[in-house]
């Protein structure tokens, strides 16, 4: 009659033997205990039939409870909370078969909550959100293979997940800026070229969004 929690923490602390044993370093060690941890929580939650709600917040405590255990600072353990959350909801999203615009927004609703539980402040938690959602919309974009317009799809749905989160107007903007440019640069290297795209042009998405 072990609780949930305690299997999820065994599991994470067993990876992180097992990655530390494979010559790990610390922050890697410690993400891979959030990582296994988050999967067995939510693994658990499902199979008890739990609500979507309830699986999340399981995921994300036990991923940064396990962080914690390691000996993760109070940031990585936000992070990794957060995206074992995300991870989660991404799951959802494609069970359900929802559109690229509502599972970025779904995954960066579902990353601000958590960081917040886990301790992030509105502005740490808003900027989770953001790349979040911004990774969502161009893993998405890429699957379509509709690239062409990548930097405003991005800061777009990068904005959005800012302001979900209660970011001020302009720190939404930076959200996005900072999200176009990761995407261009993603694109660029992809494409083996240096067409790096300015700061400027990022901002100019941004605005637009």
């Amino acid at each position: 009659g072990k609780l949930p929690l305690d299997v999820a923490l065994a599991a994470g602390q067993a990876a992180a033997i097992a990655a530390r044993a494979a010559g790990a370093r610390f922050k890697l060690a410690v993400k891979c205990a959030a990582v296994a941890a988050g999967k067995a929580a939510a693994q658990i939650a499902k199979l008890e039939g739990k609500t979507k709600k309830l699986i999340v917040q399981a995921a994300g405590q036990a991923a940064g409870e396990a962080a914690k255990e390691e000996g993760g600072y109070l940031i990585q353990i936000i992070e990794e909370a957060a995206a074992a959350a995300g991870r989660v909801a991404l799951d959802e999203a494609k069970i359900l078969v929802l559109s690229a615009d509502a599972t970025a927004f779904s995954v960066g609703q579902t990353v601000a909550e958590v960081a917040k539980a886990a301790g992030a402040t509105p502005g740490e938690a808003a900027e989770l959100a953001a790349a979040a959602a911004a990774e969502v919309a161009t893993d998405a974009a890429e699957d379509a293979g509709q690239t062409q317009d990548l930097a405003a799809v991005v800061a777009l749905a990068a904005c959005e997940a800012a302001k979900t989160a209660g970011a001020a107007p302009h720190h939404a903007v930076q959200c996005a800026a900072a999200a176009a440019g990761k995407a261009e640069a993603k694109m660029a290297k992809d494409a083996s070229t240096s067409n790096q795209l300015t700061q400027e042009v990022a901002e100019n998405a941004a605005l637009a969004a």
